[in-house]
């Protein structure tokens, strides 16, 4: 098995059927196994399922105040400042039910064959702490295609782990993620799933996603990135 983020399992799974086989490339051999199986974590499951609704109420109040700013008769000013709420409200439970994902933004890849190669994770009783240097492996691919075609060779990232990040709207959550350093242009190629190593060649997270600034409107720069505890593989069939 391999481990992957969630968004790539869920990305093989949904086009399993239009396309003939999927292969992963094992860069140590030199050769690939086909992919049998795709499963996410169970959380990242009901995550899908939580931001259905929020988001079809978003795009709802998007369409609705859309309609009404081309409408010849322009709505009241009560009326607009009610419907701007609404679509704010709905945003912001988008945001919130996104970012609950990120926690369990992992999955499982199942291969046919034996895999060569196999990385160790972080012991739990090795404590993981801030500033500790981390390096960030893998085969980054074009973020328009979620896939790689042909050999490609993997690179590295160096960087630190900044802070580990608690969810916003749940205080009293167990859930933890990473927030990684990283060079501020790393974000041109996607990385998801790969692993995230501390100073001992130990995994310790899965990469997620360039960090996302809190305000929409500020643009993400790369600088950093979110990673999945790799507790999270605890509660994966592995």
């Amino acid at each position: 098995q391999l481990v992957t983020s969630g968004i790539v399992a869920r990305y093989l799974d949904k086009y399993t059927d239009d396309i003939a086989s999927i292969r992963v490339r094992s860069a140590s051999q030199e050769n690939d196994v086909e992919v049998v199986e795709s499963i996410v974590h169970p959380d990242f499951k009901k995550g899908e399922a939580a931001i259905k609704a929020p988001a079809e109420a978003a795009q709802q109040k998007r369409q609705q105040l859309e309609d009404v700013q081309k409408a010849e008769e322009p709505p009241s000013k009560e009326d607009l400042d009610k419907l701007v709420n609404e679509l704010i409200d709905a945003e912001e439970k988008v945001f919130l039910a996104g970012e609950r994902m990120v926690f369990s933004d992992v999955g499982l890849l199942t291969v046919e064959e034996s895999l060569p190669f196999v990385l160790q994770v972080k012991p739990q009783s090795q404590k993981l702490t801030v500033q500790t240097k981390t390096t960030l492996y893998g085969v980054p691919f074009n973020p328009e295609s979620m896939a790689t075609m042909g050999p490609q060779e993997p690179t590295k990232l160096d960087g630190r782990l900044m802070r580990v990040v608690r969810p916003f709207d749940e205080t009293g959550s167990p859930l933890r993620r990473l927030l990684v350093s990283s060079t501020a242009d790393h974000h041109a190629q996607q990385w998801r799933g790969s692993p995230v190593l501390d100073d001992k060649g130990f995994v310790v997270g899965i990469y997620v996603r360039p960090f996302q600034p809190i305000d929409p409107e500020k643009p993400v720069t790369g600088e950093s990135f979110d990673a999945v505890l790799v507790d999270r593989l605890q509660q994966l069939p592995i």
